[in-house]
């Protein structure tokens, strides 16, 4: 999993403390959970050609991708590998990071069991149906350099490698500009690897929805859905303005983890991501939520289905795909490597 972090600079020596979002240390301490419309991205494509990548069922891959080699500078940040982790076994060490069944994935949903979690979320791709993004013309690549990096935690002074060794972290790469100053990889994953994004996309969602609004192909942050999209005419989704969806204080009632996920199962079983037959279609999915609790922009409530919301105005406001939009607004601009995109 990717964390944000802010870098402060200590002194004129290459140091850098992190300042962590006050809950970082707790909420990214698991291999967790995945949200619909999670984005699947490699790294190390922005410094080399990328192979070119199905991203769709059949076909067997390796379990993991083989690291590349090392940078050749030795004043370089990384990469490293390890084959192991934090409660390695637990995670499916001994059965090389196993999948899991991919008819039985896609019946439980996320998460699965911890022995098929590391495997699977650096598969996701061989699990459900994906959009690939194509990577840029000329990839960007990243410079590298050695640096002390640090954080303070309850008054210690704790390294990246220190977080590393007590949480059951996949890979973590911190980055000041353009110079990554720091990256490992656990678990037996690579740079070569694809990794989910989880909610990270949903911030990427209210991106692409600034650059559709500076574009015109949005008014205003105070239209409301059923604007572009016809199936939310009358529903409470349809009449909750964009602002209020981005803030995620709709107001609408949808349990993010009640009664273990099952608002969230129902969402994803209608849209037809883990079995087609199941399929009502995008739109009717997410009005069966159709129940207002509060006022629209009255109270903060996490829930996924708002970042769904938005990408169906999306996509119906630029008459594209968000992935196509994607890559067209901020991919390629920013010389991105392949990735992919979960679809409904």
């Amino acid at each position: 999993m990717l964390c944000p972090l802010l870098l402060a600079p200590s002194g004129q020596q290459k140091t850098y403390s992190l300042k962590f979002p006050l809950n970082l240390v707790s909420t990214y301490r698991t291999l967790g959970g995945l949200h619909v419309g999670a984005a699947i991205f490699r790294r190390k494509a922005v410094s080399s050609p990328a192979a070119t990548v199905a991203c769709a069922l059949g076909g067997p891959i390796p379990a993991t991708a083989e690291p590349v080699s090392p940078r050749e500078t030795q004043d370089c940040a990384g990469p490293i590998f390890s084959t192991t982790g934090p409660n390695a076994e637990l995670y499916g060490a001994k059965d090389g990071y196993p999948l899991p069944d991919i008819t039985e994935a896609r019946r439980q949903g996320d998460p699965w069991e911890p022995r098929y979690r590391v495997g699977a979320f650096t598969h996701i791709d061989r699990i459900y149906p994906t959009r690939f993004i194509e990577r840029a013309v000329t990839p960007w690549k990243f410079k590298c350099s050695r640096a002390e990096v640090y954080y303070n935690f309850q008054g210690s002074k704790f390294s990246p490698l220190d977080y590393m060794s007590r949480n059951p972290v996949t890979g973590l790469l911190i980055a000041k500009d353009d110079q990554i100053i720091f990256e490992r990889y656990q678990y037996a994953r690579t740079d070569q690897d694809r990794f989910v994004s989880q909610s990270m996309v949903k911030s990427i969602t209210g991106l692409l929805i600034g650059i559709a609004i500076s574009e015109g192909a949005i008014k205003s942050v105070d239209d409301i859905p059923e604007t572009y999209v016809p199936g939310f005419m009358g529903t409470e989704y349809g009449r909750t303005p964009i602002r209020d969806l981005l803030h995620m204080s709709s107001g609408v009632d949808f349990g993010e983890t009640r009664d273990g996920g099952r608002d969230l199962n129902r969402l994803w079983n209608g849209m037809g991501i883990a079995f087609p037959e199941w399929k009502m279609g995008t739109v009717k999915s997410i009005v069966q939520f159709n129940q207002r609790i509060a006022p629209s922009g009255t109270r903060f409530y996490y829930a996924s289905v708002e970042a769904d919301v938005l990408g169906m105005v999306l996509q119906s406001a630029v008459n594209k795909s968000a992935s196509d939009y994607l890559r067209e607004k901020v991919w390629e601009p920013i010389r991105r490597g392949s990735g992919c995109q979960l679809v409904d």
